[in-house]
C-alpha cells in the first residue's frame, strides 16, 4: 500500500475520532447535575475504553481463528470490518431515538460561579 494511501486513511480515521469524542464529553458534562460531573466524565472514559477493549478483543478473535482455518487474514479483515459497520449503524439507530434538544428558552440556566 502507498504510503499516501496510509497516511491519507489514518487522517480520516482520526479526524472522525476527534469529531466524535469531544462532542461525547461535552454532551456528559452538561447534562450532569452539579456536583456530578467526576461521575459522568468517569462514565465516559469507562464506555470508550470497554468499546476500545470489546472491538479489538473481538477482532483479535476473529483473526486468530481465520489462522486456525482455510480462511486467510485478508477474509478475517473482511469480516471484522463487516462486524464494525454493522455496530456503528446499529449505534447511529439507537443514537437517533434520543429525544431531541429542548428549546433554548426551556433549559435551566447553568448555575453561575461563585467567587
Amino acid at each position: 500500500v502507498a504510503p499516501w494511501v496510509v497516511a491519507l486513511v489514518w487522517s480520516v480515521g482520526g479526524l472522525g475520532m476527534g469529531i466524535a469524542y469531544s462532542p461525547t464529553s461535552m454532551v456528559a458534562l452538561s447534562e450532569a447535575p452539579p456536583g456530578g460531573q467526576g461521575a459522568a466524565s468517569s462514565a465516559v472514559q469507562l464506555t470508550d475504553v470497554l468499546g476500545s477493549a470489546c472491538s479489538t478483543g473481538i477482532a483479535g478473535a476473529v483473526v486468530a481463528a481465520a489462522a486456525t482455518t482455510a480462511g486467510g487474514r485478508r477474509d478475517a479483515l473482511v469480516v471484522v470490518f463487516a462486524l464494525m459497520t454493522v455496530a456503528a449503524v446499529a449505534a447511529v439507530a439507537i443514537a437517533r431515538r434520543f429525544p431531541p434538544d429542548p428549546p433554548a428558552a426551556v433549559r435551566p440556566a447553568p448555575p453561575s460561579p461563585r467567587a
